[in-house]
């Protein structure tokens, strides 16, 4: 990984041939990918033009409404929430724009948003990793609920040993009444080894319940940069960590499982990219999991071209074994493929906002067997501003943040993009 790797503020369509490596180092299969231009209008914030706000740092989506973090918007952050967004003619600006009255200057409110449906109805999570409560700059987030068409605040958390510079907030993962929230400057196994918390609603409360930390935790690992939870399964992206033989930055993710006292590691359930390379890939900077895999991004990646990126897919019934590799067909330099994931059902869409000189993509990838992952787009917008810092997918739509994007003079505003996933066509009869 170079040392240019950026980090966190903390014409028709073009056929090409695709590798996907099923099993480290094993022989691939070649496929055609199609890029797809997504240059509809996008969907803006209200108002649109505000320097520097970074709309589509972060997204989420479900049950119709789709959510977009700001986090530099006015200095404080702000979220912006579209129901049932579409591709469209002119630019969308949002049903409703959120930034709760005690924000301060700084706060990074939206760096992170997870929505979920629950049985006591339909959450929006939203970090604020230098927010405060009972510690100044400890890092907060706070949950609303729809209320019929509106978003509603309803309470604020904090850690129960919040501390000055843990970013409690930098990432969020909602699954039903259960919420996972990473911390990764939190220092309880060195400085900035970082840690996850879990949060869970019994009765109408809000209530932490477990903190969760890699036993075999170092200063500046970062764990808790990202995080993903689905049912009774927790993954947790530490993108600094050391590998312990050479002791140098390589990137784990660590599985944990519910059980009947809380959480703990799963069998196997500290995942690496495999043998260690000299590069600081980052492996664990983005992680998802659902339908049986669990997905985690390195986008230091460098397999023969500098920071390009690539993803490692795991089976969650079989977390020993050899991961899958996925990659662009058309790596390129400091493009970061790997910054943003999301699984949906047999898709994967992985982000790369630094693809075509900070244009940015979204790779989608579909499952052909267990071992074989066929990419099949490359979504793109031009003229660009790192779409693909976050990625969304649900049903025939796909959604990339481009946090770089400027609205006339305004640098940086932000957007998001939305774009239809061609549908095949039917053979003749």
């Amino acid at each position: 990984m170079s040392s240019a790797l950026k980090t966190r503020p903390r014409k028709g369509a073009i056929f090409v041939l695709a590798v996907l490596v099923a099993g480290l180092g094993a022989p691939g299969l070649l496929f055609a990918t199609e890029t797809i231009p997504c240059n509809a209008p996008l969907l803006v914030a209200d108002p649109p033009r505000r320097s520097g706000a970074q709309l589509g740092w972060s997204l989420s989506l479900d049950c119709g409404w789709l959510a977009a973090g700001a986090n530099q918007d006015g200095a404080k952050g702000s979220v912006a929430l579209y129901q049932n967004p579409q591709p469209v003619e002119k630019p969308v600006l949002p049903d409703q724009q959120i930034a709760p009255a005690d924000l301060q200057s700084g706060d990074q409110f939206g760096s992170s948003v997870s929505i979920s449906v629950s049985i006591s109805g339909t959450w929006l999570a939203v970090g604020a990793p230098v927010g405060d409560d009972k510690v100044q700059d400890s890092g907060v987030v706070y949950l609303f609920k729809l209320d019929g068409s509106t978003w509603a605040q309803q309470v604020k958390l904090d850690a129960t040993d919040a501390k000055k510079g843990a970013q409690l907030g930098f990432s969020v993962s909602l699954n039903g009444n259960t919420l996972v929230v990473g911390a990764p400057g939190d220092s309880d196994r060195g400085s900035s080894a970082g840690a996850a918390y879990v949060f869970e609603m019994r009765g109408d409360v809000w209530t932490q319940t477990a903190k969760l930390l890699a036993g075999d935790g170092r200063s500046f690992d970062e764990f808790g940069s990202a995080v993903a939870i689905s049912g009774d399964k927790i993954v947790v992206g530490a993108p600094f960590a050391d590998d312990l033989t050479v002791h140098k930055n390589f990137g784990a993710a660590y599985v944990f499982q519910r059980n009947a006292n809380g959480w703990s590691l799963a069998d196997k359930g500290k995942l690496t990219a495999g043998a260690f390379r000299p590069d600081n890939i980052q492996f664990g900077w983005s992680v998802a999991i659902g339908n049986g895999w669990i997905v985690v991004g390195a986008r230091g990646d460098d397999r023969g071209v500098t920071d390009s990126g690539s993803a490692y897919l795991f089976e969650q019934n079989a977390l020993g074994s050899p991961p899958s590799l996925l990659r662009a067909d058309d790596p390129k330099p400091g493009a970061q493929f790997g910054t943003s994931l999301q699984i949906d059902d047999d898709r994967i869409l992985v982000g790369a906002p630094f693809d075509g000189s900070n244009a940015g993509a979204a790779y989608l990838f579909e499952k052909q067997t267990a071992a074989i992952w066929q990419p099949k787009f490359k979504f793109v917008h031009t003229p660009g501003g790192a779409f693909g810092q976050s990625v969304a997918i649900l049903g025939s739509k796909v959604f990339m943040g481009g946090f770089e994007y400027n609205v006339d003079a305004a640098t940086h505003a932000g957007a998001v993009s939305t774009c239809s996933i061609p549908v095949p066509d039917k053979p003749d009869l």
